[in-house]
């Protein structure tokens, strides 16, 4: 179901207004045991090789089922989880995005830097009925020198 086919759209702005991210879905599963024992959707967004690392170990996913090593120069990386997010769009600080709850996904997206046009952001998702869904709410760099974000 595509953002514009909601009944209540919860887009602020005309829709020409927004930037679609096209994101790259990179890795999916659809019952992660780690995912399934958690209570609510949960996202980050990871700007180092190491946080991913970090998080496909506590997930226990497999390394080879990404298809190849991420340009985090180029891409910022999306971890969802407990939701399986079908669209998103972005303007000035705010990425809205429709998803579903799914208890135990786990989808992991790349994104293109160049579509953000600010230093940071944050997310909401909506689902199908246009109602928020309840994530916790964070600003991540998507813009920054990377050199700060690897602490160089």
């Amino acid at each position: 179901m595509a953002m514009n086919d909601l009944k209540l759209p919860p887009l602020e702005y005309p829709l020409v207004q927004y930037i679609t991210l096209n994101g790259t879905i990179l890795f999916e599963e659809a019952s992660n045991p780690l995912a399934l024992s958690l209570s609510k959707p949960w996202i980050t967004m990871l700007n180092r090789e190491e946080d991913l690392f970090r998080l496909i170990v506590t997930y226990r996913i497999d390394p080879g089922n990404f298809p190849e090593p991420i340009d985090f120069v180029k891409f910022v990386v999306m971890f969802f989880v407990n939701v399986n997010v079908e669209d998103m769009k972005y303007r000035t600080i705010k990425i809205t995005a429709l998803g579903r709850p799914s208890p135990g996904m786990v989808q992991v997206k790349s994104v293109p830097r160049h579509y953000f046009y600010r230093p940071e952001v944050y997310m909401e998702i909506f689902d199908e009925k246009g109602h928020l869904m309840r994530i916790n709410r964070e600003t991540y760099p998507v813009r920054n020198d990377l050199r700060k974000i690897n602490n160089e």
